[in-house]
């Protein structure tokens, strides 16, 4: 069976005080924090694939999907999330 992937989009927005807050109004709960964008980018799958095991008890792949250069930061990020479904193999 195919499953269409899900499109997560992710806000990063630099606060005041310094620090890169990434949101999702997609994916409520996904909350990251960091003075360093780069690393905000970086947390960015890893929390996606921890919120919909938490959430939906579900394990998905994650890829950026208009994936930047190693040294940019895209502002706002978009992720692909394809969820993994669990095949009944007949005999």
């Amino acid at each position: 069976m195919s499953v269409n992937p899900e499109l997560v989009n992710v806000r990063i927005r630099k606060e005041l005080d310094g620090y890169f807050v990434a949101t999702s109004v997609e994916l409520p709960g996904l909350v990251l924090a960091s003075t360093d964008a780069r690393a905000v980018m970086d947390d960015i799958p890893v929390a996606i694939v921890a919120l919909y095991k938490a959430n939906f008890d579900v394990d998905v792949e994650v890829v950026e999907a208009f994936p930047a250069s190693a040294d940019e930061v895209k502002i706002p990020a978009a992720w692909m999330v394809t969820r993994h479904r669990e095949v009944a193999l007949t005999q």
